[in-house]
């Protein structure tokens, strides 16, 4: 398993705590995924490596760019250090898309429910684009935490 270099090409600050990286897709070998799974990020701070997997946030076929969106965590080294010290133009290394968490096509579902947690809600969001643009006859919902 090969890992890929991705640049960053835009960072949209979403809240005041949480980023959307977006990078833009290899010249050769394009990056394929399914709404939901996760991709890996690899960083060196401090002179050590560390890794952490981040859920896309765009969907394939819809959005232009591979998008993953991070929340800063309290006294989260990595979370941080993407929220205070990536820019555009920096080169990320990447591990190729992992993750069970996505949404089959299924013709005789046509009620779906998405219920989320906090920054939980990343996946949610690729899977209710990959739906909203492919399956016509389905309705999706969102349920609010009622906890917020």
């Amino acid at each position: 398993m090969l890992n890929y270099i991705l640049k960053v090409v835009e960072i949209r600050k979403e809240t005041n705590d949480t980023v959307t990286l977006c990078f833009k897709q290899p010249g050769l070998k394009k990056i394929k995924y399914l709404a939901g799974q996760y991709l890996t990020l690899i960083f060196r701070i401090n002179g050590r490596r560390y890794i952490r997997p981040y859920t896309f946030s765009s969907c394939p076929g819809v959005d232009s760019y591979l998008e993953v969106t991070v929340k800063r965590v309290e006294n989260g080294l990595v979370s941080n250090h993407i929220n205070d010290m990536v820019n555009v133009g920096d080169s990320i290394e990447v591990m190729p898309p992992m993750g069970d968490f996505v949404y089959k096509t299924n013709p005789t579902i046509k009620d779906v429910y998405l219920w989320s947690l906090d920054s939980g809600i990343t996946p949610l969001l690729s899977i209710a684009k990959y739906m909203l643009f492919t399956e016509i006859e389905s309705h999706i919902y969102s349920i609010k935490n009622q906890y917020e």
